[in-house]
């Protein structure tokens, strides 16, 4: 839930900030303060700080409000990211593998190489079911390799650099479109 500290005390503002709030599709919580000694006295954590309004602004306060519930939207899926995994079957047992804990795949004959942070496992399965179940945070770079976004750490026209420092080919006929989507994935993090 995102709490929302307000110091103000013109009720009119009070009543058009509490019945905007009503209309947005973001769980919030509004605490109103009356006086800055009130503000320096809360022990309570704060998300997002309106001090002494005046003329609330609509077009002001609908940029900041609106920043929060994307900033709490991202929180969710970041979290969603961290908890999902897939359930793979090596050729001694089955490994429950969490997706954030996946550097990147690669294409060995019939078998996937999953590189992981901690270890690496081998196991049949098409390249392409594997991508379908990884979903949009993986890109297939090549035909034989695929890799999560959030484990590059620089890219050049021929190849993907991960953060255990290896390198992947980054196939021509893919260079833009890995371009594109990196940037939006970058760009929906830092909002």
């Amino acid at each position: 839930m995102l709490r929302v500290g307000v110091c103000g005390d013109e009720e009119k503002n009070r009543e058009y900030l509490e019945r905007f709030v009503e209309k947005l599709e973001v769980e919030c919580r509004i605490v109103w303060f009356s006086s800055e000694e009130e503000v320096l006295q809360n022990k309570e954590e704060i998300d997002i700080w309106i001090l002494n309004i005046g003329e609330v602004e609509e077009s002001g306060l609908e940029y900041i409000l609106k920043r929060a519930e994307r900033r709490e939207n991202n929180e969710v899926k970041e979290n969603e990211k961290k908890e999902r995994s897939i359930v793979v079957k090596s050729k001694t047992a089955y490994h429950n593998v969490l997706l954030n804990d996946i550097i990147f795949a690669e294409n060995n004959g019939r078998k996937i190489i999953l590189h992981l942070e901690d270890k690496i496992l081998e196991f049949y399965k098409k390249m392409d079911d594997l991508e379908v179940e990884l979903g949009q945070d993986f890109f297939r770079c090549h035909r034989g390799y695929l890799v999560a976004m959030s484990k590059i750490t620089g890219y050049d026209a021929e190849s993907i650099h991960l953060k255990n420092g290896e390198s992947v080919y980054l196939a021509k006929r893919k260079y833009s479109e890995f371009t594109e989507r990196y940037m939006g994935y970058i760009e929906g993090r830092q909002t």
